[in-house]
């Protein structure tokens, strides 16, 4: 019987190299001569540089000139505003001096209008500023863009034929060793078929793909005959699927309960949200209630005389 299965162990083992040998032909024979060159190609394909980083600069700036226009036009109105505020603040304050008003005076009558205008001649000077640095940093891309392109045309004239030319070099030294590795993988997978097929099956086709977990199961003395390895594979098969079943309901469940729990806080917070119109309706006619006029009581009132008599502001007896 040890005997038995340990001739069994080994016919299964050389017919799980017959078949992972067999995957690994397929895969090469079947293999385009793009896929071949890409896995095996050392050389890198050249890629050309772009020469329009001097475009892109101009583009974003054609998309923001409107924008910028405005900016400049509010920032210059805001400035030439502010500055002709201030200078007729300080003539009105020398013209306050003049005609007797006093320094203290003239100066606390512009003072708003000093704060004001000082703000919008800041705030005009403060974007002018902001639009000028822009300019600045737009002129230095372009600057920078160009110098680029320059660069990278450089590259594409000089540098890029020669890298391109050793590239597609390479790919000429390639293309024959694929056409022999086709054909040899080609030749040696037709062959392995006719090997495998004059040889006694040792395992039904169907569970070809399962060979190396009956290799598992005989080896961890699971089974002692190639029937029981494949029952004991079905029944790991079995359980697995029972298992993953669980976890599929598992998560069914899980996802069940936390919409359970969503819906569940919704609802809490619709009802919180419910009860706190109910209170605040209540509070609204307690209070209507309270400010209701008793006009029965109004006579006796000390407020009567001067009460609008449109809500009740508390009653007071009159007094003696």
């Amino acid at each position: 019987m040890v005997e038995n299965l340990i001739e069994l162990r080994k016919k299964l083992q050389h017919l799980a190299e017959q078949l992972e040998l067999k995957r690994s032909l397929s895969i090469d024979a079947c293999m385009s001569e793009e896929e071949y060159i890409e896995n095996n190609i050392e050389v890198e394909k050249p890629k050309k540089r772009s020469v329009s980083n001097s475009e892109g600069v101009e583009i974003d700036y054609l998309t923001k000139k409107d924008q910028i226009d405005n900016a400049k036009m509010k920032s210059s109105i805001k400035y030439i505003a502010g500055l002709s505020v201030l200078i007729g603040e300080a003539v009105f304050f020398v013209i306050s001096l003049i005609g007797g008003l006093g320094g203290l005076m003239g100066f606390l009558l512009t003072l708003p209008f000093l704060i004001i205008s000082l703000s919008i001649y800041i705030d005009g000077k403060k974007t002018k500023k902001q639009i000028q640095d822009y300019f600045v940093s737009l002129e230095e891309r372009r600057t920078h863009a160009k110098q680029i392109d320059k660069i990278n045309e450089l590259y594409n004239n000089n540098e890029y034929p020669k890298l391109l030319a050793n590239y597609n070099a390479e790919v000429e030294r390639l293309k024959p060793m694929y056409m022999k590795m086709q054909s040899e993988a080609q030749t040696k997978l037709d062959a392995l078929i006719l090997q495998m097929a004059g040889e006694e099956p040792v395992l039904a086709e169907k569970y070809h793909s399962y060979v190396n977990d009956i290799i598992e199961i005989i080896d961890d003395g699971r089974a002692s005959s190639l029937a029981e390895a494949i029952n004991v594979l079905i029944a790991d098969q079995n359980a697995q699927r029972l298992i993953n079943e669980q976890i599929r309901q598992n998560e069914i469940q899980a996802q069940a309960a936390e919409m359970q729990r969503k819906e569940a806080e919704a609802q809490r917070r619709e009802m919180e949200r419910h009860n706190r119109q109910m209170e605040s309706a209540a509070n609204e006619q307690l209070q209507m209630q309270k400010n209701k006029i008793d006009y029965a009581k109004c006579h006796n009132c000390d407020k009567e005389k001067y009460c609008y008599k449109q809500i009740c502001t508390g009653y007071r007896p009159k007094r003696d």
